[in-house]
């Protein structure tokens, strides 16, 4: 209970840090500040960013994160949207630099410092999640595997050059500093999985295409396994394509 307290506290501070220099931004409009975000949601679609948050990114490429595991232990709506995406770090001890499953695809984007206000307070931080400090590679290319040659060809040239000895230090040259999103409770991150909608799913799949994601880890988003709602698989999707209808008007 203490150390989620002060894993609660710290978050809290961060966001409102944050929050505070977001709003002094006219004052220093001639050096704004940007902000690395890892995506691995819903978020990866351009158009969650765009038409339901109301953000334009500076930039986006596709990323791969070592290190940490795709995870769905933030609690929705039961039978409507039963889970939303989270990542976990994986115990050092565990990592296997071979294992496929030891790496999360996403979206590496360069954002205001507006706008990953913006991101932070529609995914509720720090209540539903926690600012998580990491360090995606961008993609090299956008083949079939892009992501897996990218990290497999940083793991070799770090290791040439004795930059980093396992990835839980995650120290890869060509990886950028970036803040990602994380379960917001320590019960979360220990529970097991709750399985998300086939709405969200979808979504998810619609933003690691949009992106040229690798099509293995594309063929394992479509296999996980959905739980039960009572409506459509889900809102998730329904809720996107009125944003999207909204912004064309």
């Amino acid at each position: 209970m203490i150390l989620y307290k002060l894993s609660f506290w710290g978050a809290l501070y961060t966001f409102f840090n944050i929050l505070q220099n977001a709003q002094s931004l006219s004052s220093n409009a001639a050096r704004p500040t940007t902000y690395n975000y890892f995506a691995f949601g819903s978020n990866m679609a351009l158009a969650t960013m765009e038409s339901l948050r109301n953000i334009t990114p500076l930039a986006s490429t596709a990323a791969v994160l070592p290190g940490h595991r795709l995870a769905f232990n933030v609690p929705g709506m039961p039978f409507i949207e039963p889970s939303w995406a989270s990542i976990e770090p994986i115990d050092s001890e565990g990592i296997s630099n071979s294992n496929k499953n030891h790496l999360v695809h996403g979206v590496l984007y360069k954002l205001t410092e507006k706008d990953f206000v913006t991101v932070c307070q529609s995914e509720g931080v720090p209540l539903s999640y926690t600012l998580h400090r990491c360090q995606p590679i961008p993609y090299i290319g956008d083949n079939e595997k892009a992501g897996w040659d990218t990290y497999q060809k940083t793991l070799t040239e770090s290791n040439n050059n004795n930059k980093r000895k396992d990835a839980s230090k995650q120290n890869v040259l060509g990886s950028v500093p970036a803040y990602t999103l994380r379960a917001g409770r320590t019960e979360w991150r220990k529970g097991k999985d709750i399985p998300p909608s086939s709405s969200y799913m979808r979504v998810l799949v619609r933003g690691a295409r949009e992106f040229c994601v690798d099509d293995d880890y594309i063929c394992m988003l479509e296999k996980i396994p959905t739980g039960r709602t009572l409506i459509g698989g889900g809102v998730a999707g329904a809720m996107l394509g009125m944003a999207e209808a909204s912004r064309k008007r």
